[in-house]
């Protein structure tokens, strides 16, 4: 399992897919306490009145990505799961990929909040 300090993705999707995308992630004994389950998404060239091509002329990453990426999230507790988590947006990431710190201001984002229309997680017992 990943950690604070060693965190790795669980899956790697193809560029924004058409259909929904089911991840199934399995522990290797019981897990216990919260845990926080983490989604970022992002899609090139998608360009409103606040993120678009002059905004930083001088970054090449910036040019493709303009919106920055949406981080969402959910919050678990193991020790006392529901069935099933809708996962809420808390910030976007550094506009060019900087860094991994979700910024919480979502303000100036529009049409990245269209990408998905919703995320769930669900708890199972093997």
């Amino acid at each position: 399992m990943p950690t604070q300090e060693n965190p790795l993705p669980d899956a790697i999707t193809p560029a924004t897919p058409t259909l929904d995308i089911v991840l199934e992630a399995m522990a290797d004994k019981k897990q216990s306490g919260k845990i926080r389950v983490m989604f970022e998404i992002n899609q090139l060239w998608d360009r409103n009145e606040h993120c678009n091509y002059n905004k930083f002329p001088e970054d090449n990453e910036y040019k493709s990505s303009e919106q920055p990426s949406v981080v969402y999230v959910v919050e678990i507790d193991l020790d006392n799961p529901a069935q099933t988590y809708t996962m809420k947006p808390v910030g976007h990431g550094h506009y060019s990929g900087l860094d991994g710190s979700p910024n919480p201001d979502l303000s100036t984002l529009t049409t990245a909040f269209e990408i998905i229309s919703k995320i769930t997680v669900q708890i199972k017992d093997k």
